[in-house]
């Protein structure tokens, strides 16, 4: 499960050089790469969408597009990966929530009920996901259970 994730090290770059998003800065680049100025190819190196192959695993991935430290562009970048390498994957892209969403709850004001999102709809998408890939009789079996309750 990969939520509000960076894949692409080069793609991160650029979008920090945005103006108003936030950057990892370089603390991050020196305990990350060992540098305050990491190259090309050692960013290149250490970002994941770059490294799938035909043994990766299944991939649930989910982000917010108004996510101002992590661009949703690298969720998109890792399906566009994990799609070219045949590996099962699941996209889910969330108007708000920003990065941090957890369970639907903004990081920095999780108490607040206005800044909860639909993003926390992620969660039971993703047990769907796993179930699936674990045992597809037991999503079977639980839309079956699912499809005789009655909601009011």
């Amino acid at each position: 499960l990969l939520l509000y994730p960076l894949t692409d090290y080069p793609l991160q770059k650029r979008y920090e050089e945005r103006p108003g998003s936030a950057a990892i800065g370089p603390e991050g680049d020196m305990a990350l790469f060992g540098t305050t100025a990491p190259t090309e190819a050692q960013l290149a190196e250490a970002s994941p969408a770059r490294h799938i192959t035909k043994d990766c695993p299944p991939v649930f991935l989910a982000a917010a597009t108004d996510d101002g430290l992590v661009s949703a562009e690298h969720s998109l970048v890792m399906a566009q990966a994990l799609h070219r390498a045949g590996i099962p994957y699941e996209l889910h892209l969330f108007r708000y929530g920003d990065h941090g969403f957890s369970l639907g709850r903004n990081l920095l004001d999780p108490c607040r009920d206005d800044k909860a999102h639909a993003c926390a709809a992620w969660l039971p998408m993703a047990k769907r996901f796993l179930q699936y890939q674990i045992a597809p009789e037991t999503t079977a079996y639980e839309a079956d259970v699912f499809a005789n309750i009655a909601f009011d």
